[in-house]
């Protein structure tokens, strides 16, 4: 069906022969139809007086049906009028035959929801072939853009270059105001629900803005974080999508533009899951067919190449560089990357700690709720000072340190909680000092300590050192009360046996901010002091990811077989955290090796969770390198990855991959990287596959590995596992 449509709001009811008379011979040649925009006030005054306008209209039909005999005309209402009338909704006001070109008698009627699609798929091609010059960005030979999607195209489309003026807008958010009123549900009897409307991108926020005003419910906005490619995104995602239906009855979706529908799987994968409440999706755009979708408007756009995110590009193969589109700004980005080496130098500050102390039963941990935090914070990496001051050499070792760093101290001063407390009574009894302990009555200034309040040289000790908090807080209590609690002090000295923190430079920060501009000395030492990842969330402890992962999965499948039910089991118990099973190994035959005598990391027989922790500090420290170039997917104007060498050549024990990987986030690893990694997951020859089978499984469903693409081989790779392919698909993880 070919329409015609006038570019000009018609206003008055004598004003459609003037409309008509405006549209060009050519346009109107074998047009089946005509489209005419009708002001806000205009379509009220046809629906609710038409008998009154019967003799202008009916000499309107004469002078039109002189201009396109035999052609019908459609009005079509106005958003921008009714948007800024804001009493009228235009979401209610679907087109409708204005004359018939058959008929003397048909006037401003209904028509069949064939012809509604028509005029809404060519009127909306016209709002984008206005901008098609801003909007759509096209690649020549040598280059070619990778989507948000993952997949690789020759052409990429901006929508927001299209939005050039508030017409403009209004003129296509009166079509998705239309689609909500044919999906909203009935109010509730005396209950005004709310219902959400959720954009795929920031800049889609100012249409979503304008269709508020369009429809006569409550919406209330919002946007998504990012582009759900990675786990990580899709979890932010799910994450809001939930908090969204816990006060919403209706959530309405609108993506801009789509070539795969992969944003749209997401979403109902998500609904599939959790039905907490009623979900439309709509595409406002889609640059290919994709079944099984609402869309507003099909495009077709000229010698438009497309490969998906499990096909292979032609584009990468003829040797074309790619060019990235963001998906957090949808802007297109070039930055130039480069793949970072893994040096033994990031291994040498963690050594000598973990090869004396690693070994001991329960000094290591992962996925820990630490009992001497009032909230039971939680650790992905933790070191527990408080087993190994049940070894006497540790002990010895601790106080020689501290002799040599403070010996002079008249007073120990520690925090309220178990284990300071008992290194506190340790040094006191030995140093034969008193101790005090800064709790709440001392913070709060309602009791005073003599002790404290005569000590000259104080040593405040803790058991680690993570952000400094705790002796931050001390040090902040005598700054602001010690001239009542502490009015003799003249020195004090900070120490812990171990500090593991985020990197030196914030180390070196918080020690600036406790030794510096005090009316008396202080200094900050250590026994120990290597950097570990400050993991304390759900959302970025790899075991909490690993416990979601299997939780989504066992949920979407009905059931887990034992292997698989018993590792939930295991990440359920935070408290005592995980020790020797910090990797995930589903056949207990195939018990993890030690490390090797050739391993430049740590020393021969080191057991794979002294191995994990080496790798976890290595990687951090690779990742705040001040010398040199540091760990940063996200850096500007220089992408860093870590190398695919890195695993292929110097370090190819796969004790150490399964440290590495677990410790690594997903977008941190080199394309090649994971291209590797898959290959290393699929190759049934390798003899040593067993030993990283589950691990790589998990890092597979946290993005590490890239997409899981659908395919015989990685079916079999998870199935294999008794992780049932159908529920990786159900919860999304697999990539259509």
């Amino acid at each position: 069906m070919k329409l015609a449509f006038n570019s000009s709001v018609v206003s008055t009811a004598a004003d459609f022969e003037h409309a008509i008379a405006q549209i060009r011979d050519v346009e109107l040649l074998d047009a089946n139809g005509i489209v005419l925009r009708v002001h806000a006030h205009l379509w009220q005054s046809l629906l609710l007086d038409l008998d009154s306008l019967d003799t202008v209209l009916h000499r309107q039909r004469e002078a039109v049906a002189a201009r396109a005999p035999g052609v019908d005309v459609y009005a079509l209402a106005d958003g921008h009028s009714f948007a800024e009338s804001q009493s009228l909704h235009c979401a209610y006001h679907p087109p409708r035959l204005l004359f018939s070109g058959q008929s003397r008698g048909v006037l401003f009627q209904s028509i069949n929801p064939s012809i509604v699609a028509a005029i809404r798929q060519q009127d909306l091609e016209k709002v984008l072939q206005q901008s098609w010059a801003r909007c759509v960005i096209g690649a020549n030979g040598n280059f070619h853009f990778q989507l948000p999607s993952g997949a690789h195209a020759n052409q990429f489309l901006r929508l927001a270059e299209a939005f050039v003026d508030i017409q403009v807008i209004d003129r296509i958010a009166y079509w998705f105001a239309l689609d909500i009123a044919v999906g909203l549900q009935p109010l509730v009897e005396n209950q005004e629900q709310p219902i959400a409307l959720v954009v795929d991108h920031s800049s889609m926020l100012v249409l979503g803005a304008r269709i508020q005003r369009l429809v006569d419910r409550r919406i209330d906005l919002f946007t998504l974080p990012n582009y759900p490619s990675d786990f990580d995104a899709r979890l932010a995602t799910f994450q809001m999508l939930d908090r969204i239906a816990e006060s919403h009855s209706q959530l309405f979706v609108l993506i801009g533009v789509a070539s795969t529908g992969q944003l749209s799987g997401v979403i109902s994968k998500w609904h599939e899951e959790t039905k907490k409440c009623a979900v439309s999706t709509t595409i406002l755009f889609t640059i290919q067919e994709i079944k099984d979708q609402q869309t507003l408007c099909n495009l077709n756009v000229p010698d438009y190449v497309h490969y998906g995110p499990s096909m292979n590009c032609k584009f990468c193969e003829s040797g074309s560089s790619k060019v990235v589109i963001q998906s957090s700004s949808y802007m297109i980005s070039h930055l130039p990357s480069e793949s970072l080496p893994l040096s033994p130098q990031f291994f040498n500050a963690q050594k000598p700690f973990l090869e004396k102390w690693g070994d001991v039963e329960g000094v290591l941990r992962v996925h820990y709720d630490d009992p001497n935090e009032s909230t039971a914070r939680h650790h992905a990496f933790y070191v527990d000072v408080g087993t190994l001051l049940n070894q006497q050499l540790f002990v010895e070792e601790m106080i020689e340190g501290i002799l040599e760093y403070a010996r002079d101290v008249d007073t120990v001063a520690i925090p309220d909680h178990p284990t300071a407390r008992r290194i506190g009574d340790i040094l006191a009894t030995k140093l034969n000092v008193p101790l005090v302990v800064i709790e709440n009555s001392l913070l709060q200034g309602t009791r005073v300590d003599h002790s404290l309040q005569a000590s000259k040289t104080l040593l405040v000790v803790d058991d680690v050192f993570i952000t400094g908090s705790r002796l931050d807080t001390i040090n902040r209590f005598l700054r602001e009360r010690g001239a009542t609690q502490a009015p003799k002090l003249e020195s004090v000295r900070f120490y812990t046996p171990l500090a593991t923190p985020l990197s030196y430079k914030s180390h070196k920060a918080r020690k600036r901010g406790l030794t510096s501009h005090h009316g008396w000395s202080s200094d900050l030492a250590h026994g120990y002091i290597f950097p570990l990842p400050d993991w304390h969330s759900q959302e970025s402890c790899p075991w909490c990811q690993e416990q979601r992962f299997l939780s989504r999965i066992a949920q979407a499948a009905g059931s887990f077989d034992d292997i698989l039910s018993e590792r939930l089991a295991e990440l359920g118990l935070r408290l005592p955290g995980l020790t020797s099973n910090a990797f995930f190994v589903t056949n207990p035959a195939n018990q993890l090796p030690g490390i090797g005598a050739e391993s430049a990391l740590i020393s021969e027989g080191a057991s794979p969770l002294q191995m994990l922790f080496v790798c976890a500090s290595g990687i951090q420290q690779l990742r705040h390198f001040e010398d040199g170039k540091s760990l940063n997917s996200n850096a500007f104007p220089v992408q860093t990855f870590l190398a695919e060498r890195v695993f292929s050549q110097n370090y190819s024990e796969r004790l150490i991959w399964l440290g590495m990987l677990r410790t690594l986030k997903g977008p941190e690893l080199e394309l090649d990287l994971k291209s590797y990694l898959r290959e290393k997951a699929l190759d049934k020859a390798d003899l040593q596959r067993e030993i990283y089978h589950a691990e790589f499984a998990i890092a597979w469903l946290a993005g590490k590995l890239g997409p899981i693409a659908t395919s015989d081989a990685v079916k079999e790779f998870f199935e294999a596992l008794n992780i049932p392919w159908e529920a990786l698909q159900k919860t999304g993880y697999v990539s259509d």
